[in-house]
């Protein structure tokens, strides 16, 4: 099951990741994305580093190893593709964010894609 970007952007307070899968998720897949935020004046382990685990039902959200509201991100599902959109805020209102995302069976991946950074805008 493949994975690749679609866009990467930004809705007004929200950042959109958007991939294309090879394939619709079956029942043992899931599709992993990982956006981690950056900001010069915090220390990097302290900013919110998520995980937005969207399998065959569903979606949840994690920060590290600890479970956010499902309603803390917004994903939008078709057959073929997955967006996820979170609110900067979530991500610590980051003047960067590093995203990646990844198909796997339970915890063989499948596909990756490579790790990208995207400039965001600050707030002070």
């Amino acid at each position: 099951m493949g994975v690749e970007w679609r866009a990467v952007g930004l809705e007004g307070d929200r950042l959109v990741v958007s991939t294309v899968l090879s394939r619709p998720l079956a029942e043992s897949v899931e599709a992993s994305f990982y956006l981690f935020g950056y900001r010069w004046d915090r220390p990097f382990a302290g900013m919110p580093k998520l995980r937005v685990e969207v399998g065959l039902l569903g979606h949840r959200v994690l920060d590290q190893d600890r479970r956010l509201p499902g309603g803390t991100v917004d994903v939008v599902r078709e057959v073929r593709a997955i967006a996820v959109r979170v609110p900067l805020a979530a991500l610590g209102r980051p003047e960067r964010a590093f995203l990646s995302a990844r198909t796997s069976v339970a915890d063989v991946p499948l596909d990756w894609t490579s790790w990208r950074v995207r400039e965001l805008p600050a707030s002070r």
